[in-house]
């Protein structure tokens, strides 16, 4: 554990180092261009950044953000989930060309570009994205100097080959020249970054992979658009009612503050992905009747089953006196960069790992007595014919939030097996469920209204489940409302009985017709005036 604490601080220091440099050299790099440039060329310049930020929400569709989430669904595939969706990009780059060239003469005057900077634009927003995408992957492996080296090429590149071609070739349009300047290196970047995914994994088309990454991603989008818009459409704005020279001017004012975001930055590609590493093992599921607390659930993440929602909390500290915990909300799984399902998947794999515990209720009412730990049942395969009044409660090891192991599938299996007998659950409370053999002696109505009593007059309102008993089938494991099961079977027998009463009547006319068809013709008025 210290050898990983170790790298994750390493790799939070390189990609700190590795944003400052970057930042550092575009923050120098400003009054040099400023100088160069003319404001109206920095205008050029300005607008096709401005315009790059908004193209690079539809080419990329924010497929990088699904690359933590990913980690965790595909576990030791991340790379070839990573070189597949790389094929969207693809689709997407090709399609952007197409629409550029077609469509020239309406998007250059709506846009104030030329065609030549119009399929640069749409290039170079294609390698940030890849860019973005691979800068998501490697912080997976805390492979800050990869970061360093991607980050430092780019950007050195940017500026040098920019200064190179303003002196140069484009001295007389300086404004093209520096855009082409940051276009190419780009691409040589990109190229690079292409190479090294493609020695990891080999790009082939994955349905399960584009079905994951553009779920996840496609919800996103809105909202990366909305802050592009937020963030550039001020430019160009200011671009297109008064001209390029202001936004040249007004741009250049907005790139100073680009050295404030270097902190933000590096927790971003580092320390959430750490963060989440460590609080995963710390999660844990909370059941409650979901028509009881919409409230409760408002601002949470929820899954529900059935009659019960499943919300989670990441528990800071679990001793004999208590929990502290705070809930995972929908805002703190979207900064994790990780799904409802992933979280579910987790929170259940930790609340086995605090014990799981089956005992017999009258083992329980002793231990209060004499003291002894009843035994854990779940691994014994029990006699019920041989036990009194069997009941069992269903719990962890702290007897704390318990409840919620009632929604692990293997869990109902297994209980079902120790049991050998369908079963039904009980909802006692937050930190237990009671479960009963289904051995003909009780009915739901009777278990429905014990629940209901017990609630009133010896749970905690906080501390409730619910009032509706559940039955588990042993074989499949599935769980269902009692009262509904009924009512579904009662459906069931008489849609078959019915069904089998037609069936029969139908075949009991068939066969008189049949026996009419027998009987000769002039025999047939003889059997109707006999009948």
């Amino acid at each position: 554990m210290k050898l990983k604490q170790s790298k994750v601080f390493k790799a939070g220091i390189g990609y700190t180092i590795g944003n400052v440099m970057v930042k550092g050299i575009n923050f120098l790099a400003i009054p040099i261009f400023s100088r160069l440039l003319t404001t109206e060329e920095m205008g050029l310049y300005t607008v096709f950044a401005a315009y790059e930020a908004v193209l690079f929400v539809f080419i990329g569709m924010a497929l990088h953000s699904s690359i933590r989430s990913a980690k965790y669904e595909f576990e030791g595939k991340i790379d070839d989930f990573t070189s597949s969706i790389m094929g969207i990009y693809w689709i997407n780059l090709i399609v952007a060309l197409f629409i550029s060239i077609v469509f020239n003469k309406i998007l250059t005057k709506l846009l104030d570009l030329d065609l030549v900077t119009l399929v640069m634009l749409v290039i170079y927003s294609f390698g940030i994205a890849v860019v973005t995408l691979y800068n998501a992957r490697i912080s997976l492996d805390y492979e800050y100097k990869k970061y360093i080296k991607v980050s430092l090429a780019s950007t050195i590149g940017n500026v040098g080959l920019s200064l190179i071609l303003i002196k140069t070739i484009f001295n007389s349009s300086r404004g093209f020249g520096r855009v082409l300047g940051i276009t190419i290196s780009t691409v040589l970047v990109t190229v690079y970054i292409i190479y090294d995914l493609y020695k990891r994994a080999r790009p082939t088309f994955r349905k399960k992979y584009w079905k994951f990454g553009i779920k996840y991603s496609l919800p996103i989008i809105p909202h990366g658009i909305s802050q592009v818009l937020l963030a550039q459409f001020d430019r160009i704005m200011i671009n297109k009612m008064i001209g390029k020279s202001e936004a040249g001017i007004y741009g250049l004012v907005g790139n100073i503050k680009l050295i404030l975001a270097i902190i933000s930055d590096s927790i971003s590609e580092v320390w959430m992905t750490w963060f989440y590493e460590k609080m995963k093992n710390k999660l844990q599921v909370r059941i409650c009747d979901k028509e009881w607390n919409t409230d409760r659930l408002a601002d949470k993440v929820v899954t529900e089953h059935g009659d019960f929602a499943a919300y989670y909390a990441v528990n800071l500290e679990e001793n004999g006196e208590g929990i502290s915990s705070i809930p995972v909300t929908v805002s703190l799984m979207n900064e994790w960069g990780v799904s409802a399902e992933q979280i579910q998947a987790d929170a259940m794999v930790a609340d086995r790992k605090r014990g799981v515990t089956l005992m017999d209720m009258n083992e329980i009412i002793k231990s209060m007595i004499f003291g002894e730990e009843p035994e854990n049942l779940l691994n014994e395969k029990m006699d019920m014919e041989a036990m009194e009044n069997p009941m069992f409660c269903l719990t962890n090891k702290a007897k704390m939030n318990g409840a919620s192991l009632l929604l692990q599938e293997d869990i109902r299996k297994q209980i079902g097996e120790c049991l050998g007998s369908d079963y039904f659950v009980i909802p006692s409370s937050v930190h237990e469920v009671l479960i009963l053999p289904d051995n003909g002696i009780f009915q739901v109505p009777e278990l429905n209204a014990m629940v209901q009593e017990v609630n009133e007059t010896q749970v905690e309102r906080q501390e409730q489940l619910s009032d509706k008993v559940q039955f588990c089938d042993k074989k499949t494991a599935v769980m269902e409302n009692a009262e509904r099961r009924e009512a579904r079977l009662e459906k069931e027998k008489a849609e078959v009985k019915g069904g089998i009463h037609g069936r029969l009547e139908k075949a009991k006319a068939e066969i008189k017709a049949k026996e009419a068809d027998k009987v000769p013709k002039n025999k047939s008025k003889e059997l109707a005036t006999a009948l």
